[in-house]
């Protein structure tokens, strides 16, 4: 028994010891998955740059969840999440002890950190490696997302609820594509697989022309996202040896639209994963770093790889040298520049302006989203760093009516719709109430939990149910609650 076994064994003896809480102590299969995380902390430096450029699994907290029995943490940094207590003898080991049958496989984020979960339904080493490698790497997609790049941003999950899945046509080539990857997948010879992915391209070109162009994004995205990340399981399978869930995987291209007992989302793992082998094959590794710089789609790199685009790169290069591409890039980078600085001036000068600067926060709701009922888009900028400029008007409304408000005033909106700010009068133009009670704002400090709170002044109208009021020299910063 390995000392890891070892410091479990006498941990499932000490944790929880009582028959009326025996059902939520640490299994003994917890064993299988420390040893599983220790080979991660260990090798995680070596083995996931190998998988993905940057891509290192052993700085990503791992969590296991045993549906029945509690969730396990391993490598949190700091002060443990909330409900988590260390593990006896279990370096880098947590339990939270409460049983969770609707835990998927997933990335999540545990207090504002990435975090890998994982079902430990199986604890057969190989297959549990690679799937944690699998959810690791989608903590790593999200930590790594930059403004304008697909990488990392994932698909639009509620689009599968209205995805053509009933359009014959679209199933018929989806299912080509599916015999194409399987065929160039088995090739002996990098012309035949050029061939193969060639005509790959030129259906799955057709097919996405005749999908609304949302349904052809969510098939990109999906396939940057879980089809990416089942490349990275099948290639850690590979390295582990033997043939497991990935390489099983790859077996079903051949009947892609077959299966009428799963999500279609899950044909994009196979396509995604093909794709990538495909790509190594042709191109080596190095097409890793380009799909992120370039912010390609594997599609749209497949197509190069294979030549299906070649007349047409030859024919914009022509283009280009002909009408001097290279003086108009450095002619609108120069442009650009100057706008996103005369932006940020405009930005600045809006909220640097006397009066009270009002924020309205949203980091406490699930999913961090204020939500607008109504937007001017003739009044709407761009700043350049993520942020929008609404110069003239913006209403804002939540689930259940539970705050509405009106801006007449410039407002400034983060990337993800969670803070709004506004400089929305002077002092004495501002009035506040709590429960009817007018409030005067330079007696208030910190208020948690006003009710019934309520603004009006110039640029302003807002009325919430509930919110936690604060006070900071100009700035009245308005917390909505999660609840």
């Amino acid at each position: 028994m390995s000392s890891v076994s070892r410091s479990l064994a006498l941990c499932l003896a000490l944790v929880l010891p009582t028959a009326a809480a025996r059902a939520q102590q640490p299994p003994a299969s917890l064993a299988s998955v420390a040893r599983v995380a220790a080979a991660i902390r260990d090798s995680g430096a070596t083995i996931g740059p190998r998988l993905w450029p940057g891509y290192r699994p052993d700085t990503i907290p791992l969590m296991y969840v045993f549906q029945d029995n509690g969730t396990a943490l391993f490598d949190w940094p700091g002060a443990l999440p909330d409900g988590f207590a260390p593990l006896p003898g279990a370096s880098g080991a947590a339990w939270r002890p409460a049983s969770d049958r609707g835990a998927a496989n997933t990335g999540i984020v545990v207090n504002g950190r990435p975090v890998a979960q994982m079902s430990a339904a199986t604890t057969e080493r190989g297959a549990l490696l690679g799937l944690t490698l699998h959810e690791a790497f989608h903590a790593y997609e999200r930590a790594s997302i930059l403004e304008g790049r697909r990488f990392g941003r994932g698909e639009n999950a509620m689009l599968v609820s209205s995805y053509p899945a009933f359009d014959a046509a679209n199933e018929a080539g989806m299912a080509l594509e599916g015999r194409l990857l399987a065929a160039a997948l088995r090739a002996g010879t990098d012309a035949e697989v050029r061939r193969l992915l060639g005509q790959y391209s030129a259906v799955r070109e057709a097919r996405a022309r005749r999908l609304p162009t949302e349904m052809a994004e969510y098939e990109d995205m999906a396939e940057l996202n879980e089809g990416l990340a089942e490349y990275v399981q099948i290639r850690a399978e590979r390295l582990f040896g033997g043939e497991r869930e990935g390489q099983a995987t790859l077996r079903r291209l051949d009947d892609l639209t077959g299966a009428t007992d799963i999500a279609f989302r899950q044909r994009y793992y196979m396509t995604g994963g093909a794709l990538g082998l495909l790509l190594d094959r042709l191109l080596g590794e190095g097409w890793r770093g380009r799909l992120v710089e370039e912010n390609l789609t594997l599609a749209e790199l497949a197509a190069q790889a294979s030549g299906f685009h070649a007349d047409e790169v030859a024919t914009q290069r022509a283009a280009r040298r002909a009408q001097g591409y290279d003086a108009l890039l450095e002619r609108s980078l120069t442009a650009v520049a100057a706008l996103r600085a005369q932006r940020r001036h405009v930005v600045d000068s809006l909220l640097g302006a006397s009066g009270v600067l009002v924020e309205l926060n949203g980091e406490a709701l699930p999913r961090r989203f204020i939500g607008h009922c109504g937007f001017d888009p003739w009044n709407t900028l761009q700043v350049g760093d993520g942020t929008i400029l609404h110069t003239r008007w913006l209403a804002v409304c939540g689930s259940g009516g539970r705050w509405q408000g009106e801006f007449n005033a410039p407002v400034l909106q983060d990337s993800t719709f969670t803070t709004l700010k506004a400089v929305i009068g002077t002092e004495g133009d501002v009035h506040l109430t709590v429960r009817g009670a007018p409030v005067a704002l330079g007696d208030l400090t910190r208020m948690a939990g006003a009710e019934d709170v309520r603004i009006t002044s110039p640029g302003l109208t807002l009325q919430v149910s509930r919110a936690d009021l604060e006070r900071e020299g100009r700035v009245l910063r308005v917390r909505l609650p999660a609840q």
